[in-house]
């Protein structure tokens, strides 16, 4: 595909050029790539291919939860969402 057809499945956050950005599809059948603008910005022009080895099925997510008794009865809630598994390097580490 040319240039042109492959930034349309690019996602990039314009305003913050080294930033590459977080996207997401569960709900549509598409696919992309997330990249800082700079890199897109530096790519050339040319032919490109694109293979994305991946596939959509039914499954679980496995999480846990804690409770730890303290002194006090007051309650201590440390969250975050639980979207997508394999988070560890971002939601639990802080998003």
């Amino acid at each position: 595909m040319s240039l042109a057809e492959l930034k349309k499945h690019i996602h990039t956050i314009p305003s913050q050029p080294k930033a590459v950005p977080y996207v997401i599809s569960y709900y549509k059948e598409r696919w992309g790539f997330c990249m800082s603008q700079e890199q897109l910005d530096s790519l050339p022009e040319g032919n490109y291919h694109a293979y994305i080895d991946s596939e959509k099925i039914n499954g679980e997510l496995n999480f846990a939860q804690a409770v730890l008794p303290g002194k006090s009865e007051k309650e201590v809630l440390i969250s975050t969402y639980i979207c997508h598994p394999s988070m560890a390097n971002n939601e639990l580490s802080g998003p």
